[in-house]
């Protein structure tokens, strides 16, 4: 009978936990999840990616690409030169294209290029430059994502060009992204759950605490929203918040819908 009693009492705590989860969000399609995959699915992606140079990258637990580890990159890779930004960018085009699915994009003209570097590789001599503005390696970084008008976090992607091909990414975007049709926490009220927290940070005198006030924020901000991308046990939850900056070193971002504080970003590094 004890036993039955403490069976019963776990049950209904695992229900309890199981509706709030579902009950957490006045909307039932928010948030869009991305869950780990397979090793098998990972699999199936790896074979639909299609490039010249395959070996440099693998499939990571999400179905997005990433550098494969330990791979060596001899100077054959860029034993082509090539000189200028328009040929690069074909390069890259060709490459989103054929891959759309790894980085969540349909058009290449949705990236805007936030940085470019271009040099040569000598490879300790073995590559000979013959003319000073020859060029054989590429770097362009392009801006965050921006779904419906709304920036999402940490979206950059990088492309690493060689005359051979696209040999090395970074970032990735988001396909899938549901927007909730209202938001059940207001700015205002985002701002009234973070009074009273405290944020632990360290300088160069040690540790230090902020604690948070009314006073802490601005009066004259314009509400400002974000999505970020937000790691939740086996899955990423894209979650619409709001953006307070502060007068102390923190930004806060607060889910819209729940009030609840995912992000808190360190702007000031000591």
């Amino acid at each position: 009978m004890k036993n039955l009693i403490l069976f019963n009492i776990l049950l209904l705590g695992l229900l309890s936990a199981c509706n709030k989860d579902i009950m957490e969000f006045s909307d039932p399609e928010y948030p869009s999840r991305y869950c780990i995959l397979t090793d098998a699915e990972r699999n199936d992606l790896f074979n639909d990616f299609q490039s010249d140079l395959k070996m440099n990258f693998e499939v990571d637990s999400f179905g997005f690409l990433e550098r494969k580890d330990g791979t060596h990159r001899g100077n054959e890779l860029f034993s082509e030169e090539i000189n200028d930004l328009e040929s690069v960018e074909e390069i890259i085009r060709s490459f989103v294209h054929a891959n759309q699915k790894f980085y969540g994009i349909s058009d290449f003209s949705q990236l805007n290029a936030e940085y470019v570097y271009s040099e040569w590789a000598s490879y300790g001599g073995t590559l000979v430059q013959e003319n000073e503005n020859d060029r054989n390696r590429w770097m362009i970084r392009y801006e965050n994502q921006v779904f419906n008008g709304i920036e999402v976090y940490d979206t950059k992607i990088g492309m690493y060009v060689s005359g051979k091909g696209v040999y090395q990414t970074y970032g990735h975007w988001y396909s899938a992204i549901h927007l909730p049709q209202k938001e059940d926490v207001s700015f205002d009220e985002a701002k009234q759950t973070l009074i009273g927290r405290k944020f632990k940070y360290y300088d160069w005198g040690g540790g230090k605490e902020t604690v948070i006030t009314a006073d802490t924020f601005y009066t004259d901000d314009n509400p400002e929203m974000m999505i970020i991308p937000y790691r939740r046990g086996n899955c990423i939850e894209m979650r619409l918040c709001w953006k307070i900056t502060s007068k102390t070193i923190w930004n806060f971002y607060v889910d819209v819908m729940n009030g609840k504080l995912v992000l808190n970003e360190q702007t000031v590094i000591f």
